[in-house]
């Protein structure tokens, strides 16, 4: 596996906050960061498969009204209390 040197800037808060993290967990920068990166690029290209899944059903003609989108997502969300 090669290993790529990234650099970024970040928040301050960002980086106390990541850093308390570090010392309570006794893990490396390096641990939590490719973590983090981790989570976040599986989450994000899940999202575009969604989306081109979304796309090419649209292109066929897969469509749903509206009020049935709406009602499908309500019994997912918050509750009414």
């Amino acid at each position: 596996m090669t290993v790529i040197l990234l650099t970024f800037r970040a928040e301050d808060r960002l980086v106390r906050a990541l850093d308390l993290i570090v010392n309570t967990t006794e893990k490396s920068h390096q641990y939590h960061l490719n973590r983090a990166v981790t989570r976040y690029v599986k989450a994000e290209l899940a999202s575009l498969q969604a989306i081109a899944e979304g796309i090419i059903d649209a292109d066929a003609g897969e469509l749903i009204n509206l009020e049935t989108a709406l009602a499908t997502f309500s019994d997912h969300g918050e509750s009414d209390t």
